[in-house]
């Protein structure tokens, strides 16, 4: 079995979007701790820190009852839609991951721990459609890892010392913390769908 390295430019992609997303917490960040605190970033400190080779934000893919109405269902009329300050970069996430969906899924669990199924069932999607309802929905870049503070705090102090062993293991700790998520969101999918068959034909 085969894996091609990602594609330069896919990472070039990356730390475009993660430039963006940094420069836009600065001047709205999200009400949570992780956004204050990359709101205080200085600009050598976003730049250093942009240049993680995966998505520093994700766009709630784990949500499944979200995706599922962007996926199928048409907006409501008490949907509250995306900030006009997130719409450019959310746009542009979604664009993203949509050709990586198509192109190496793969990659784009390896970029934004984007589940197989969920990667399938966004590339069977049009893109303006899915970007539509997306939208329409709310949805928008969000600090990943929200449940892990003490990450972002290593990400955040190596970029002290870019370039540095420190900022390398860090990188390394997320990295590992992003596959560990999507494994466990395709673990969830599985346990749903197939265990039940295959129970039967073992009995059987």
């Amino acid at each position: 079995m085969q894996y091609p390295c990602p594609a330069e430019s896919d990472i070039d992609e990356i730390r475009a979007l993660n430039s963006a997303f940094l420069s836009a917490c600065a001047t709205e960040p999200a009400p949570c701790q992780v956004s204050a605190r990359l709101a205080l970033l200085d600009q050598a400190e976003q730049v250093s820190l942009s240049r993680a080779p995966f998505l520093l934000f994700s766009l709630r893919e784990d949500e499944a009852g979200l995706w599922d109405r962007v996926f199928g269902a048409e907006p409501d009329i008490l949907d509250q839609p995306t900030d006009p300050v997130w719409v450019p970069i959310t746009t542009a996430a979604i664009a993203f991951l949509w050709h990586l969906a198509k192109r190496a899924p793969h990659d784009a669990r390896l970029f934004a721990a984007c589940s197989p199924s969920f990667s399938g069932r966004l590339a069977e999607r049009r893109l303006v459609s899915v970007t539509h309802r997306a939208l329409a929905l709310g949805v928008r870049p969000e600090p990943r890892f929200p449940g892990d503070p003490g990450i972002w705090e290593t990400l955040i102090d190596a970029t002290k010392t870019p370039d540095s062993e420190r900022q390398g293991v860090g990188r390394m700790v997320a990295l590992q913390r992003l596959l560990l998520t999507s494994s466990e969101v395709d673990a969830e999918l599985l346990a749903a769908r197939r265990i039940e068959p295959v129970s039967r034909i073992l009995s059987e």
